[in-house]
């Protein structure tokens, strides 16, 4: 009998998990129960004896002590970039607030799309959604420039949908991307530095950060409080990390990612994103009107 019992679990069109062992799955409690059991209808039946027998009770052995050093969690890698994983993202995303008692949801939304996907995600839940949205402006899209910021005229009545449900709306400077960057967005001040080195992650994980950070400096969440935050890659969701969060100016000294719940594989930083063979997603949506 083996000692390590491996299932697949996920999506196989957006993505996978890796190989997780059996008590990834189930309580490390429970699968110490089973392991008992079937080393006692081993000894009943006869069916394992020396090496097999002593192996099982290793395992049992080895999960207390691994308990001591910590815990196994799942982390979903996408298979591609974007749009398309919007829906997993949020259910993951939810199911991992509610297993840590999470009462917060930062989530990055330009035009209020992903957000209102969120608040029917979170319905029959206490998690309050917090939609960190950009300053007023414009991004290149496959048709066009699309306008972006919750608080353009074209998402208005989005805003207000939002607000309605108890959702707080947040607009401020990325702190990524503050008045140094005016100078260019390469130039060689310090955000920059940061601003790469993030994206070695994913430009989903550097914007979720700073999404969080805007969230607390804003008030919407306290210093060093929990929170899982989701962001994408140009546009949708494709990114959701529990931090420890804090304010802008304490970031190198205070602020923590505690876990990736999901992230694509390949985080890829060439521009334009959607033109990218790794970049999947709806964007004829993004040429329509919005209906709340």
């Amino acid at each position: 009998m083996k000692k390590v019992f491996n299932i697949w679990a996920g999506d196989g069109i957006l993505g996978q998990e890796q190989p997780l062992r059996l008590e990834r799955v189930a309580s490390a409690g429970i699968f110490r129960a089973m392991l008992g059991a079937i080393v006692l209808t081993s000894q009943i039946t006869g069916n394992a004896t020396g090496p097999e027998q002593r192996s099982l009770t290793e395992e049992v052995s080895r999960m207390d002590s691994d308990k001591e050093l910590g815990i196994i969690r799942p982390t979903f890698y996408f298979q591609c970039r974007g749009e398309i994983n919007t829906w997993k993202v949020l259910e993951l995303a939810r199911e991992r607030a509610l297993e840590l008692g999470i009462t917060k949801m930062v989530l990055a939304s330009e035009t209020g799309r992903s957000a209102l996907k969120a608040l029917e995600a979170l319905k029959g839940t206490e998690i309050r959604l917090l939609v960190v949205t950009h300053y007023p402006g414009r991004t290149w899209g496959p048709k066009g420039d699309i306008p972006i910021g919750l608080t353009r005229p074209e998402y208005v009545h989005v805003k207000r949908f939002l607000e309605k449900h108890k959702a707080i709306v947040v607009q401020g400077t990325r702190p990524l991307g503050g008045i140094g960057r005016s100078l260019g967005w390469d130039a060689p001040v310090p955000a920059t530095f940061v601003d790469k080195a993030l994206e070695l992650f994913g430009a989903g994980t550097k914007i979720a950060i700073e999404a969080a950070l805007m969230a607390t400096d804003a008030g919407a969440l306290d210093p060093g409080q929990e929170s899982v935050t989701l962001a994408g890659t140009y546009k949708g969701l494709d990114t959701a990390l529990i931090v420890r969060t804090s304010y802008s100016g304490s970031f190198f000294s205070e602020f923590e990612v505690l876990e990736v719940v999901a992230k694509p594989r390949c985080p890829g930083r060439r521009l334009p994103e959607y033109a990218q063979e790794g970049w999947k997603g709806n964007l004829d949506q993004y040429y329509g009107p919005i209906q709340c």
